[in-house]
């Protein structure tokens, strides 16, 4: 079907909802307040996907999301209604409208809303405890990764600011005045929304180009595919050809390396896994002789690698090869991921957040399973290696009564107190359920088993385990 979808999104006069959403869902276009399209936009409308298929992209469905208060930059509304009428009247597309309304607000809270909730909590009442009878009143904000306080006043008088600029059609300015947020994910879509070959790589004024290569190493994250699009977009944007390794650097060694199109790469963001393929196996074992031929005869001009410990010890192990392999003397790029998040150098790797939802979403229906079960308590093992990131940012997340993990070392004695503050609990607050989270390396004899048996001996006659 040649057909299109338009969703009318939530927010007002802010299109950070749209942005981010179409972003994450690969929208062919977004309309949002802080951005209008220059000129028509109807007509930005039509050369957009227009543009698309002239490229050569295979898709036939589109998705336009229109933010509620989206205008044109005479301060005119779009509406889904004439988003709906030019791309059937213009576009001749079978086009199907949905306003998705209050829908938006419903659903169980994700991962990063219960953290980001109970930090802002936490932190609200440490203001509370700060604060002098004189202290201006401020707002809990998100800055970055960190938790700040910023005055009530300078945040209305910004807010304000923002309605006047809008006002002015000083657009530019809005967005600057949004923030971080509103200014990197536009950038990133505008990349990834006009994917346009390069002149450097298209009809005769074809010249010397640079060919970078991606290969994943390590454990498999949810959030590498999409960094392989991310990828593609910007090398064909910028006059490089995109080079995927397939099965990592065994793949490398038997030749897996092949050129990359803008169209292989579609819908590639909400997959989940490694759809290059990867391995656990570094490169020094696979064998860096056999790497560095392989770069050479490819002639490859950079390499990025995506994935956990493996992938910068494998980088590590290219860098220490140079001065044996000429070959090996490419700029190297390590992009984290691994859901365990125990890698250096970043607070938060790609696919640890995704795994944080797995494990609250497991939680919440092993709750609601022994929903009708008097008193009960569930022991949950979850994964991480050595690092304690996953038990312990689940644990706050799916409400847990606690979290054993190997960083703070642990005996019998406070497993012992954990089961009896459960059992005071269930037996006088009328609690009917409590939940422990295990990191499986958190200890080699008081194992998972072990707290089962101590829980369900402990705990009688009020809780079982």
């Amino acid at each position: 079907h040649k057909r299109a979808f338009v969703l009318e999104i939530m927010g007002r006069t802010c299109g950070y909802l749209a942005l981010a959403a179409g972003i994450a869902c690969e929208a062919s276009v977004i309309f949002i307040p802080e951005d209008p399209p220059a000129g028509d936009w109807r007509q930005y409308l039509c050369d957009n996907l227009m543009e698309k298929s002239k490229s050569g992209e295979s898709r036939r469905t589109h998705i336009v999301l229109v933010a509620e208060g989206a205008v044109d930059r005479e301060g005119n509304p779009i509406k889904c209604n004439d988003v709906q009428k030019v791309l059937s009247d213009q576009m001749k597309m079978d086009v199907r409208v949905t306003v998705l309304g209050h829908v938006q607000r419903g659903g169980n809270a994700s991962a990063f809303d219960r953290l980001l909730g109970s930090r802002m909590g936490a932190e609200a009442v440490l203001a509370l405890m700060d604060a002098a009878p004189t202290t201006p009143a401020c707002v809990i904000c998100l800055d970055g990764s960190d938790i700040v306080r910023v005055p009530l006043l300078k945040a209305v008088q910004r807010t304000r600011r923002v309605a006047e600029l809008m006002a002015e059609r000083k657009f530019d300015e809005v967005v600057q005045l949004r923030g971080r947020p509103i200014v990197k994910n536009l950038i990133i879509y505008e990349k990834q929304v006009k994917v346009i070959p390069h002149p450097s790589l298209v009809g005769s004024s074809r010249k010397k180009f640079y060919r970078l290569a991606m290969i994943h190493v390590g454990q498999p994250a949810c959030g590498m595919n999409a960094v392989a699009r991310g990828f593609v977009s910007v090398c064909i944007s910028k006059g490089y050809q995109p080079h995927f390794i397939y099965n990592s650097w065994e793949g490398l060694t038997l030749g897996k390396v092949k050129p990359i199109t803008w169209n292989e790469v579609h819908h590639w963001t909400s997959e989940g896994g490694s759809l290059l393929g990867t391995s656990v196996e570094t490169a020094y074992k696979i064998g860096l002789r056999s790497i560095a031929t392989r770069l050479n005869e490819f002639d490859i001009s950079g390499l990025i690698i995506v994935g956990g410990f493996e992938a910068f010890q494998s980088a590590y192990e290219i860098a220490k090869g140079r001065e044996m392999y000429q070959e090996l003397c490419i700029p190297i790029i390590v992009v984290p991921a691994a859901i365990a998040n125990n890698v250096p150098g970043c607070n938060m790797s790609i696919g640890c957040d995704t795994a944080i939802n797995q494990i609250c979403k497991a939680c919440d229906e092993l709750k609601q399973s022994a929903f009708s079960i008097q008193r009960c308590v569930f022991i949950v093992e979850v994964g991480g290696d050595n690092c304690g990131c996953l038990a312990t940012l689940s644990g706050i997340a799916s409400g847990a009564d606690c979290a054993f993990i190997k960083e703070e070392p642990f005996t019998v004695r406070d497993v012992q107190s954990a089961c009896s503050r459960i059992k005071n609990k269930q037996e006088f607050s009328g609690v009917k359920q409590g939940l422990i989270i295990r990191n499986e390396n958190s200890n080699f004899n008081i194992t998972t088993d072990f707290m089962y048996r101590l829980f369900n001996e402990e705990g009688k006659p009020f809780c079982t385990a």
